[in-house]
């Protein structure tokens, strides 16, 4: 089926980036050891202090993953697929609240900072880079019996982190992420970095944005068989040449270029669809695709 061309146009002009060629990289196959040591230092960073007791006795293996209890009501998970790792300390949504509404720049120069000082990102190679990505401000508000509105408060912020790869990026979720409440205090962290071997493998010629716009645009149309989406349904808000990180339970071997691009339906803006196809005549392995709410068309909305 064609695509409609006032939307390729429109997914065109979004474009962020474009490379003649980009390398492919495996992704390491870290050993149990490696594993280990990189929860162990995790655990130390978040903890303030050299964590020392073995894993084993406090930790419990599921399928995917691995959970473990660390002291100060605090757990970490490490998922197997994917090497990427979340701690998290239980605290209630309104104990350490920010009896103060500090502007974003401040809040985000606080999540850099303590970012840089847990070192989170301390297994990346020379040839990768970590930049700020975006804020996410948690608020809280109320209404009294009588029925009067209580003031917003902020209970947590949240500070997203993405990775490069010769200052290419690597979409998918947070590469790394903090969580934070008043006075700096860390309620949980996130690392998603699959670690990559340092050599590529392999240099690939990109194909060309028009045809990676037509490739997305099929997948896109896939949501809703036997109809040609159009402007009327669905909006381009980014479109960028990258790497993609898989969801964190998914396997993967290989960090190769992709298309990616994120649309909303027009009328329902709290939908949103990321999709993600090959950059290259070569496919390295297929993208497993994220279950993704269907675009509801114009002609059946009516």
């Amino acid at each position: 089926m064609k695509v409609d061309n006032k939307l390729k146009r429109k997914l065109l002009e979004k474009l962020l980036n474009f490379y003649p060629s980009m390398p492919v990289y495996s992704i390491r196959k870290l050993t149990e050891a490696e594993i280990e040591e990189r929860a162990r230092y995790y655990a130390s960073q978040f903890m303030g202090r050299e964590f020392s007791e073995s894993f084993r006795p406090y930790s419990h293996r599921e399928d995917d993953s691995t959970l473990v209890n660390l002291p100060r009501n605090t757990k970490m998970r490490i998922y197997l697929n994917s090497n990427t790792v979340t701690i998290e300390q239980k605290i209630s949504p309104l104990e350490h609240i920010f009896r103060k509404n500090p502007d974003e720049k401040q809040l985000s120069e606080m999540a850099l900072n303590i970012m840089k000082k847990l070192e989170l990102d301390k297994y990346r190679l020379p040839i990768e880079q970590i930049g700020f990505e975006t804020l996410w401000q948690i608020k809280k508000s109320g209404i009294t019996r009588e029925e009067k509105e209580l003031p917003i408060i902020l209970c947590r912020i949240v500070g997203a982190f993405r990775r490069h790869i010769n200052k290419i990026p690597v979409y998918g979720g947070a590469s790394i992420f903090v969580k934070i409440a008043a006075e700096g205090l860390v309620e949980s962290v996130g690392i998603d970095w699959r670690e990559i071997n340092e050599k590529p493998i392999a240099e690939e010629k990109i194909i060309e944005p028009s045809v990676g716009a037509e490739k997305i645009l099929s997948d896109l149309n896939s949501l809703l068989p036997n109809t040609a989406l159009t402007t009327e349904d669905c909006e381009p808000q980014f479109f960028s040449l990258g790497y993609f990180s898989l969801p964190k339970k998914q396997q993967q071997k290989y960090m190769q270029p992709v298309y990616v691009a994120t649309f909303e339906d027009v009328g329902l803006t709290t939908w949103s669809h990321l999709i993600v196809v090959p950059a290259t005549s070569h496919v390295y392995e297929p993208i497993k695709k994220a279950n993704q709410a269907p675009i509801l068309s114009n002609k059946f909305r009516k």
